[in-house]
């Protein structure tokens, strides 16, 4: 999982299997998707996918992206 540099976000992947956040909406999910989080709430602001294969790790860059 990953902070947004504004602490606003947090990414999980999906694939990782040694830290779940909100488990039950996570493990809803395949292992090629990456979830974005609302940190204050825990609401899930979006899925990304389109990745091809298992997803194990996030990040993300300065400037938020």
């Amino acid at each position: 999982m990953a902070f947004s540099p504004d602490g606003k976000v947090v990414a999980s992947a999906s694939g990782d299997e040694m830290v779940r956040l909100w488990e039950a909406a996570v493990a809803a999910l395949d292992d090629t998707t990456v979830q974005l989080w609302d940190a204050a709430t825990g609401t899930a602001l979006q899925t990304v996918e389109g990745h091809t294969r298992e997803v194990t790790a996030v990040m993300f860059s300065p400037d938020g992206r």
